[in-house]
């Protein structure tokens, strides 16, 4: 709620809320993909803290195309696999095209896609992704966990 008094704001905060939000941790991973790779490619693995995480609540993956080549397009998608929590996680990619620096990142904001998968501690996540469409240029993809 914001309350306006004159030419000042007062943000009052709802202290029940923060109290369930809890606190929000993020992991990633980031590996060179084959430029004219459509099979699927492991990433690595992303390891769940040993506490103050009981689980997944948005998961992201982008696909930057480093190198693109005027008139080729590009789709991707990516995998997690929980060692112990089961379940089918396969999701789109979002693809992004242009260097990945500093001065330039062509990741850019990622699409969060928000889930809901408890897990227990130390679980390892290995991240998959593959690309739809052959590249003639270098290509890089992310996977990374929001958690709660």
């Amino acid at each position: 709620m914001v309350k306006r008094i004159g030419r000042i704001t007062k943000y009052i905060l709802c202290a029940p809320l923060m109290l369930v939000m809890g606190i929000t941790q993020g992991d990633f991973i980031r590996t060179a993909l084959g430029a004219t790779e459509t099979t699927e490619t492991s990433l690595g693995a992303i390891n769940i803290p040993a506490g103050g995480v009981t689980r997944v609540v948005g998961i992201y993956g982008t696909c930057s195309v480093e190198t693109p080549t005027s008139g080729q397009g590009g789709s991707a998608d990516f995998r997690l696999a929980f060692k112990t929590v089961p379940g089918s996680f396969k999701f789109p990619a979002a693809v992004a095209y242009g260097p990945l620096t500093a001065a330039s990142p062509a990741m850019g904001l990622p699409y969060i896609i928000p889930v809901n998968i408890p897990v227990p501690p130390l679980e390892t996540v290995n991240c998959y992704m593959t690309q739809e469409i052959a590249q003639t240029g270098s290509c890089v993809g992310t996977v990374g966990l929001i958690m709660e």
